[in-house]
């Protein structure tokens, strides 16, 4: 997505969005911000820089790059393509390791590897700092940082204390391990809840199970998924099972368990991914006791609870012929727990065809003749 406080101007011929003004794109967990940004569709890059205040001459409406819970990266201008993940930055200042590091260069390669150029390390914050590490260059990867010659200086005065490279490793974020359960009780008795593992299977995956015991018998079974790559799509997927029991068993009151499940999965596509073609996925299914049973899962939420519908859908959009035909398709579902009723649209698609004016000419000079205001579109739509 992408969205200016100021204005959006359209270059149907190139494919090309300016953006000005409190400029924002926006895929993921990866977001940029300038006061100026360029979005090439047609070569797929993106271009963001600042601009200087005509009063102050100060350099405003820097390009602040964000994703997920890395710090923050400043920078006077930016050039990234996302197709190649190529991209290259000027002056750079991030946070790192408790301290902040300044670059005049900073490149990226495909292979997320990132190469800077004199760098200077301190725990100033100020745009010139006092004092720091000067770094002549340097090799950043998601492993380790190497660096090039480094030496300390002082108030702009290079001091004879250096060494003539460096060796960083970054420890491997990625990792299992036991999920705490936390402990209470309820109309199900005494329980043990959320006791499970969590795995991180590669960059771009992960995944969590977990139980619920009572002393009653009753139980629960969780299932959680989540995965993303940047520029490209993210989503999770969620599945719980619960047996219920009421009652003391061998007594009046007793009943057989309730078996309950609920099954919830989120997907979105990049608009940078695949230009011109949209998919989404908001999914959620079940028995419709599952919330009563459960207690919404633990929460106690009244309004997850007092729930009386689940619903669903899956849609598809693409935009093709140099955007003159637009093509959108969509599933749904809607579920009323009260009435236990189930209803399906499957599918319902729609195909539109941008108005022209095919007697109109680009070169005319003046007013439009009768016959060149006359106008061809196409619309269709279809449902099960």
């Amino acid at each position: 997505t992408y969205a200016a406080e100021d204005s959006t101007i359209f270059d149907m011929t190139n494919n090309i969005v300016f953006l000005y003004g409190k400029a924002r794109v926006k895929y993921e967990d990866f977001e940029i911000e300038a006061d100026y940004i360029r979005l090439d569709q047609k070569n797929n890059s993106i271009f963001a820089k600042g601009r200087t205040n005509p009063v102050n001459k100060r350099y405003i409406g820097k390009p602040l790059v964000m994703q997920g819970a890395e710090p923050p990266l400043s920078t006077d201008s930016l050039f990234f393509n996302y197709k190649t993940k190529k991209g290259k930055s000027f002056g750079v200042f991030t946070d790192v390791e408790g301290g902040f590091l300044q670059a005049q260069q900073f490149k990226k390669n495909q292979y997320d590897e990132g190469f800077f150029r004199r760098g200077i390390y301190s725990t100033c914050n100020l745009p010139h700092p006092h004092f720091g590490i000067h770094i002549s260059r340097g090799i950043a990867t998601d492993k380790q940082i190497i660096t090039g010659p480094a030496y300390l200086v002082i108030e702009d005065v290079p001091l004879p204390l250096g060494v003539p490279f460096g060796f960083f490793p970054k420890p491997n974020k990625r990792s299992g391990g036991l999920l705490f359960p936390t402990f209470g009780e309820d109309t199900r008795g005494f329980f043990m809840r959320d006791l499970g593992y969590y795995l991180g299977l590669n960059d771009y995956w992960d995944l969590s199970t977990r139980g619920t015991l009572y002393s009653k018998g009753s139980y629960e079974l969780g299932t959680a998924a989540r995965y993303r790559k940047n520029y490209k799509y993210d989503g999770g997927l969620n599945f719980r099972f619960a047996s219920t029991k009421n009652g003391v068993e061998g007594t009046p009151s007793y009943k057989k368990p309730n078996k309950d499940f609920n099954l919830t999965w989120s997907h979105s596509q990049s608009p940078l991914a695949n230009p011109g073609t949209t998919f989404s996925a908001s999914v959620n299914a079940g028995t419709g006791s599952y919330f009563q049973n459960t207690g919404a899962a633990g929460t106690y939420n009244p309004t997850e609870i007092a729930r009386n519908t689940l619903s669903s859908s899956i849609s598809y959009g693409k935009v093709f012929a140099n955007g003159l035909f637009n093509f959108s398709s969509s599933l749904s579902h809607s579920q009323d727990i009260e009435q236990q009723t189930i209803f399906l649209d499957l599918p319902r698609f729609s195909l539109n065809m941008t108005t022209l004016n095919p007697f109109d000419s680009k070169d005319r000079a003046g007013e439009q003749k009768w016959y060149q205001r006359l106008s061809v579109g196409y619309s269709m739509q279809g449902s099960n």
